[in-house]
């Protein structure tokens, strides 16, 4: 499942994994921090319910390219969302896991969501398979909509833990090109995920400079390096340039600034006593 092979990154990263759910936010130290990133994120899956409607109204007709698209366009508020999604695991699994994540693959009746969507529409051209999965999407969509309004759910640990997790899998392992691997768009989820970490980041940046200002202008620093290094190679393309063709060079970059931004992120969840 998706939340284990992050623990499994924490661990290899020497990242405690921090928090558990269950906790509510009036005993939360940051209870305001963490209820303005989670009203981004609800905020983020209103937006996104129209996009997966677009894409199940693209999938009942015979476009492939216009269902492409449509796909594309519906990927990026969850690739933000997913820095919580050890918080809702069971939805998580249902909109993003991966073949792999199930015993029986591809073929697997618990493989839906995007990816599944991904495969039968990228892969096969398949637009009538894709259909029910993309019906389904929608459902499961709506249920993380409630899932964000449940505030019992999070915490400022549970949000750290999120933000690490999720930057330490993008130079650890979405950096091989597994993360799209019909689509070859990369660059769009490395891009909503680096805006998913920022915006839960965001609202902890008020305590974090008037405690220590030089680790919070650092920060800030890395966020803009990680950034800077995706938008160099990104292009004008809608979901962002082909991946495959993007040189050995360039992915070892993402990797560093990736990687020194989840380092900073491990040092401001120890400076606010979250860690």
């Amino acid at each position: 499942m998706r939340t284990s092979r992050r623990e499994l990154i924490l661990a290899s990263a020497a990242v405690v994994a921090i928090g558990s759910t269950g906790r509510s936010l009036a005993a939360d130290g940051h209870a305001t921090a963490v209820e303005a990133g989670i009203a981004y994120f609800r905020k983020r899956n209103d937006e996104q319910k129209p996009l997966v409607a677009a894409l199940t109204k693209a999938l009942s007709g015979s476009d492939r390219a216009a269902a492409e698209a449509a796909y594309i366009a519906s990927r990026p508020p969850y690739e933000e969302i997913e820095v919580l999604a050890a918080n809702f695991e069971e939805i998580d699994k249902a909109i993003d896991s991966r073949a792999y994540a199930h015993e029986l693959g591809d073929s697997d009746p618990g493989f839906k969501g995007f990816h599944k969507i991904e495969a039968l529409l990228f892969g096969d051209g398949d637009l009538a398979a894709a259909l029910p999965v993309a019906r389904e999407l929608e459902t499961s969509i709506a249920e993380l909509g409630k899932a964000l309004g449940e505030r019992e759910r999070f915490s400022a640990k549970d949000s750290f833990k999120g933000m690490i997790a999720l930057a330490t899998e993008i130079g650890a392992k979405k950096i091989s090109g597994e993360e799209e691997t019909w689509s070859d768009r990369s660059l769009l989820i490395f891009r909503s995920n680096l805006a998913g970490i920022e915006s839960q980041y965001r609202p902890f940046a008020t305590a974090l400079s008037a405690k220590k200002a030089g680790l919070a202008q650092e920060v800030q620093a890395k966020f803009a390096a990680a950034k800077a290094t995706v938008d160099a190679i990104y292009g004008q393309e809608p979901g962002g340039a082909v991946y495959s063709r993007i040189g050995v060079r360039e992915r070892r970059g993402i990797v560093k600034t990736t990687a020194a931004l989840r380092d900073g992120l491990v040092a401001v969840s120890e400076e606010l006593g979250v860690a």
